[in-house]
Formats: structure tokens, C-alpha cells, sequence
């Protein structure tokens, strides 16, 4: 049995880029053919051939002691830690993988691993921004006015060719204003009538930025709210 290289695995058609590894330590996910839930019912012989599928496909895995972990939504996933647990899952079901995503080499596949806070891409967010600092708050938390804070601080604080804000910090404020002004008994009908769409519960507000400084001050300021940070490594960077 010939050993799976990465190059071969790149050259198959079915293969995308990983940019980061799944649950954070699992840099391969192998789909396959899966049922239509929306055209099939739970009783119809589709729903039952892809669940007797899936099964077998997960009796291999604990057969052969292979670490994996799966997700079985409108797609059937699998996620692998290591290329010859790949290529034994290839080898048994080739006719049912309909999708292959992982990391372009060796070298690639351990940058993921050691470093979860960087997204391997072939061009920049936008194509101009190498970080992203999100914050995902909640309304029932009462803190999501930082969405306010953090719009005011990025705006007065930093160059505007530099920084992009996302659709929930440029308008979360106007969100607030319309709710406070047509929740009340008297002016709920007329809701509709202005387009007042609702806060939702949860929410997150990200910014984009061109320099590593800029990252800094945002977690000097936030670093109690923000829930994650990336910096993006260019995949002409590590071939």
C-alpha cells in the first residue's frame, strides 16, 4: 500500500484548504454523501441507507482506533488528526467522500496545531486586513452597549484607512436608538412602519485591522469582552 503524501491529497478534486483545525485540534474533515432532509422523510429508504452509511462508516473508525470526531447534520463529517487516518477512510468509503479539507503540507498542518489564533488563507480579510478581533456579547448579560464603547475607542483612536468595523459596531447604536423609541405600548404598531428590526440576543461585533499595534491597544482596552482573535498567514507564506 502506497503512503498518502500531502501532494497527492491537494491534487485530489475533492480536496479544499483547511484554515484552521476543527475543535482545535483536528486539522482534516472528510464529508460524505449525505441525506436530503428537506426532500426525505425520517421513514423514506434515503433517510435509512444514510444512516446504515453512516454507521458502518463509524464502526471502521472504532475498529481501527483511529481519534476522530464527527458531526452528522445536512452533511455526514468526519474529523481526523493525522494523514494515515485519513488515507485508511479514503481508501474503505472513496465512492461516498464527496469532500476533502485540510492542510496544504507537514509544515502547515503543525502551524495549525500550534497556533490556533492564525487563519491560513490565500488572500487577507478583504484582501487587505491581516487581523480580526471579535467580541461576542449577550443582551440577557446586560454588556452589549460595548458594542458602543468599542465603535467610539476604534474611531477616535485609529487611523480610518487601517480598521474595518463590521455591520453590528457601525450600527448597533442606531439599533438601540429605533428600539428605545418604538417599544413602548403607544408606538409599537408603528414598528413595521419604520423597518425596527429587533436587537437579537446574541451578537458579534468584529473590527479588521491592517497593523499589529492597532490589535494591541484594542486588547488593552477589551481584553475582558473579546472572544477571539486571528492573524492571518498568507498560504505563500509557508510554501
Amino acid at each position: 500500500m502506497t503512503t498518502l503524501t500531502y501532494e497527492q491529497l491537494n491534487k485530489d478534486s475533492r480536496f479544499t484548504l483547511a484554515t484552521k483545525p476543527w475543535y482545535g485540534s483536528f486539522p482534516f474533515r472528510i464529508s460524505f454523501q449525505g441525506h436530503n432532509w428537506r426532500q426525505n422523510t425520517l421513514f423514506s429508504q434515503g433517510f435509512h441507507e444514510t444512516f446504515w452509511q453512516n454507521r458502518k462508516v463509524l464502526k471502521f473508525l472504532q475498529e481501527n482506533e483511529k481519534d476522530y470526531r464527527f458531526r452528522n447534520d445536512t452533511t455526514f463529517n468526519v474529523y481526523l488528526k493525522d494523514l494515515n487516518s485519513v488515507q485508511c477512510l479514503i481508501e474503505e468509503f472513496d465512492d461516498i467522500v464527496t469532500a476533502i479539507s485540510g492542510p496544504l503540507s507537514k509544515t502547515h498542518n503543525d502551524m495549525m496545531i500550534s497556533d490556533l489564533t492564525q487563519s491560513f488563507r490565500k488572500r487577507l480579510y478583504y484582501n487587505v486586513y491581516r487581523y480580526k478581533v471579535s467580541t461576542k456579547l449577550y443582551r440577557y448579560h446586560d454588556n452589549m452597549d460595548e458594542f458602543i464603547n468599542i465603535s467610539e475607542f476604534i474611531v477616535d483612536s485609529f487611523e480610518e484607512n487601517n480598521y474595518m468595523l463590521n455591520s453590528t459596531l457601525k450600527h448597533y447604536s442606531k439599533w438601540k436608538e429605533l428600539e428605545q423609541k418604538y417599544t413602548s405600548r403607544t408606538h409599537n404598531s408603528l414598528a413595521p412602519t419604520y423597518g425596527w428590526r429587533h436587537i437579537p440576543y446574541s451578537a458579534t461585533g468584529t473590527v479588521y485591522f491592517k497593523e499589529y499595534d492597532d490589535v494591541c491597544a484594542m486588547h488593552l482596552m477589551f481584553k475582558h469582552i473579546i472572544t477571539s482573535t486571528s492573524k492571518v498567514v498568507l498560504i505563500e507564506e509557508i510554501e
